[in-house]
């Protein structure tokens, strides 16, 4: 067993120093423990080629999960505003063009100098 753990630390370290992610070394090696893989690299110096590639990874990484995120909740706030102009809807019923002249005249007004 330890002679196979330490052919994984190997390889790991290996591909660490080639610029491969955690996530990447972990599926790559069937580890399961990115805290394993923390203690392997604890004292290892990454080339510039190496960190340029993790840096450009995480990069992409967060503009993929901003972009994913924006989405998700662009389509929650449409829904949330859906749910609330029918209740309001139903409460408020249909207002009179009389009504919207008050209401219209009120907003005016209260806009004053401010």
């Amino acid at each position: 067993m330890t002679k196979v753990l330490n052919v994984k630390k190997k390889m790991a370290i290996d591909l660490r120093k080639q610029g491969k992610s955690y996530g990447e070394i972990m599926n790559q090696l069937d580890i399961l423990s990115k805290g394993t893989l923390s203690f392997w690299f604890r004292d290892i110096e990454l080339g510039i080629k190496a960190r340029n590639r993790l840096r450009r990874l995480t990069s992409q990484s967060k503009e993929k999960n901003l972009t994913e995120f924006n989405k998700r909740r662009t389509a929650a706030i449409i829904r949330e505003n859906n749910i609330i102009y029918k209740d309001a809807e139903q409460e408020i019923g249909r207002l009179s063009k009389r009504d919207l002249l008050m209401i219209g005249t009120s907003l005016y007004w209260g806009g004053g100098c401010k």
